[in-house]
């Protein structure tokens, strides 16, 4: 009795040791499963990224006898490479096939390094798609090896075509732009060497100019002078004795004697005001235009002509003798040309930047329809002053001394009546 108690009680401590291990191995289990249910859910994870990324994304790896092996590729392979991914990686050689022939060699190439050295490998290739299209790769990998000795390469490989044909048209559009450069180049340099030939024409024409102005000057003037004292004297001494007529060609030839005459000294002016060394110094306004006031002030009480100036005493750095030429030149010309509506010459200064400008104002009949730029060359006369005796030359004068000044002439676009000439100088005189 006593070994059949023992053998039972045996039995239960058996029995529930055997209840121990199997609670516990169903709990080894569970925690089996639920190891096995993270991990699943991780790789599901893993390959639900892997299928979002917009390229192919693979596990490579590359064997101790130099065997390789593709354990994982996206679904991706099969839109670019038209394999199925169960495929590629039942049979790795069939990817390699879509690479195109002459980039093979430069990823086995790469693929090598990468594996003596462990670098990441980064290459570009091309491949030909399911379409039968080329098409372009950047492929980028990480190299890890194992304890067993096999590599292996996790990476992607993105789709960069659009790139690729952007660079290409880059480029192509850089070759186009060198291109346009060297012919615009050319035809800068063809420009200039016109230019520096007109130039060069210019200043012929200009050393041609001075060279009359010098001869009219110089031969005009003493038989201008000699015809007008010689019809001066005939008439005097004959007008009792000539006829009407014959009184009235003495009147001509003195008159046109007396323009011959004018002509020269403007020309003589004109020369004095291209090539005279200019003496710049401090003056005023004031002074200046009081002087002409002076030289005018017989014709402006004559015609009751209002005369307006600044109530200013500024101070102005030029060349005195040309500044009142300036201005003699431009009241005369009002004086000349403003007709009998003429009744008031104004004159205004302002400063702007590093200019003095000054404008000479009137409102007489003006100067409708003039070219701004044609009115200031030498001989140039508006069709306004048909009838009024002049040489052409007084605005060129105003436009020379202008610009030996640093500044510019011109005159403002008409108004309904009068006219406005401008002309600035530097202050950095």
């Amino acid at each position: 009795m006593q070994d059949e108690a023992g053998t039972k009680e045996q039995l239960i401590l058996e029995l529930h040791e055997l209840h121990e291990r199997v609670a516990e191995l169903e709990k080894k289990w569970a925690q089996r499963k639920r190891v096995e249910e993270a991990l699943q859910e991780s790789e599901d994870r893993y390959r639900r990224l892997a299928e979002s990324i917009p390229g192919m994304v693979f596990q490579f790896v590359l064997h101790e006898d130099g065997s390789f092996s593709l354990p994982y590729v996206n679904e991706r392979i099969m839109q670019y490479a038209g394999i199925f991914p169960e495929a590629a990686m039942a049979e790795p050689s069939l990817f390699f096939t879509t690479i195109h022939p002459d980039d093979r060699e430069m990823i086995r190439q790469a693929i090598s390094i990468s594996a003596r050295t462990l670098h990441n490998f980064s290459v570009e290739h091309r491949l030909i798609d399911v379409n039968g299209r080329l098409r372009w790769f950047r492929v980028e990998s990480t190299p890890q090896r194992l304890s067993n000795g096999v590599i292996v390469w996790n990476g992607f490989s993105i789709d960069i075509t659009g790139r690729k044909r952007a660079d290409e048209e880059l480029s192509n559009y850089r070759d186009r732009l060198e291109d346009l450069i060297e012919a615009r180049t050319a035809e800068l340099a063809k420009a200039n060497e016109r230019l520096t030939l007109e130039i060069e024409e210019r200043r012929r024409a200009e050393d041609a100019l001075k060279l009359f102005a010098y001869s009219v000057a110089h031969d005009l003037k003493s038989p201008a002078v000699g015809i007008y004292g010689l019809t001066k004297r005939l008439h005097k001494l004959s007008r009792d004795v000539l006829d009407e007529k014959s009184r009235s060609y003495c009147d001509q030839i003195l008159k046109v004697s007396e323009h011959i005459a004018a002509l020269v000294e403007m020309l003589n002016v004109y020369i004095a005001t291209k090539e005279a060394h200019l003496s710049f110094g401090k003056t005023t306004l004031k002074e200046i235009l009081g002087m002409i006031e002076d030289e005018f002030s017989v014709q402006l009480n004559i015609r009751q002509i209002d005369w307006i100036v600044p109530d200013s005493e500024v101070e102005i750095t030029a060349d005195r003798l040309s500044l009142v030429r300036v201005f003699r030149n431009l009241v005369d010309n009002a004086l000349k040309y403003g007709g009998e509506r003429l009744s008031r010459i104004r004159i205004w200064h302002e400063e702007r930047g590093d200019c003095h400008i000054f404008s000479v104002i009137d409102d007489g009949k003006g100067l409708k329809g003039a070219d701004s730029e044609k009115i200031f060359g030498l001989f140039q006369r508006h069709a306004t002053s048909r009838g009024v005796e002049g040489a052409g030359l007084g605005l060129a004068i105003v436009k020379e001394i202008a610009q030996r000044h640093g500044g510019r002439a011109w005159v403002e676009p008409a108004a309904k009546e009068g006219t406005t000439f401008c002309i600035c100088i530097s202050k950095n005189l």
